[in-house]
């Protein structure tokens, strides 16, 4: 038997298979399984879907970019901090020991009172007697320099330079990390004014 779809003049007279005589099929406009039937995604896959699209939203937003746009010292700009604070921590496998730590080497050892004469170099990289990091980023408050983790260093040093609202520096704080073999994480933290 054929059923026939008076709404659409293409589809009239289309085959259409009818159970044992049942006459109500004739009046469907469609077929009830069309070839092109669209679903909507199951909850379990719009959850999947959402966290796919947060993650790669959130990468497109790694500080690289404003890393260009910051807002930095001038090249040449130099200014002098004295160390105020010294904080040694550990972090291993028997827990975390917040204090006392002697510091590794290749961490710079500085105690309260020494002064640190800090420079902006032509690359306007924050540079000093021990090191240089590159620009990562400005914040309200602080301009951020370092460089972003990898592989091989995964807890890259970092410097916070503090700055008033005509960027003039007032404050740093440097944070010196050291992972060793055993898989002890020695963070050294310097609070300069």
């Amino acid at each position: 038997m054929l059923a026939e779809f008076p709404t659409f003049p293409a589809l009239r007279k289309t085959a259409f298979p009818t159970a044992q005589g049942i006459s109500s099929l004739k009046q469907i406009p469609f077929p009830i399984q069309s070839r092109f039937m669209i679903s909507t995604p199951s909850r379990p896959m719009k959850t999947l879907l959402l966290a796919a699209f947060t993650a790669v939203a959130g990468l497109l937003a790694i500080p690289a970019a404003s890393a260009q746009d910051a807002a930095v010292l001038p090249i040449g700009k130099t200014f002098t901090f004295t160390v105020k604070r010294v904080v040694s921590s550990k972090s291993d496998s028997n827990g975390f020991t917040p204090s006392g730590v002697p510091i590794p080497t290749g961490i710079p050892k500085y105690k309260p009172g020494d002064k640190i004469k800090f420079t902006i170099n032509p690359k306007g990289e924050l540079q000093w007697p021990d090191r240089k990091l590159p620009v990562y980023g400005d914040y309200p408050l602080y301009i951020a320099y370092g460089k972003l983790a990898t592989f091989e260093k995964p807890y890259p040093d970092i410097a916070h330079i503090y700055v008033n609202a005509n960027l003039r520096p007032t404050k740093a704080e440097i944070y010196f990390y050291k992972k060793k073999s055993s898989g002890a994480v020695h963070t050294v933290f310097y609070e300069l004014k």
